[in-house]
């Protein structure tokens, strides 16, 4: 019964490892270039993802003046 359990948990343990990887492979290969600063892909997303949020809070403070 232990080496059932063993088995399963290696396994489990290795296919969440795999996840990982793969996902620390897919950030480093879109975010990161391979002397480690930000692609351009990344810093136009954080310049979008910036003007969002102002945005997103300029109109909530107009929506609040104009009441």
């Amino acid at each position: 019964m232990a080496d059932i359990v063993t088995t399963i948990v290696t396994a489990l343990t290795s296919f969440f490892t795999g996840i990982g990887g793969a996902i620390t492979g897919f950030f480093e290969e879109v975010v990161l270039d391979s002397t480690g600063e930000l692609t351009p892909f990344a810093t136009w997303t954080l310049v979008f993802i910036g003007v969002a949020i102002a945005s997103a809070l300029l109109w909530s403070v107009l929506r609040m003046v104009k009441r």
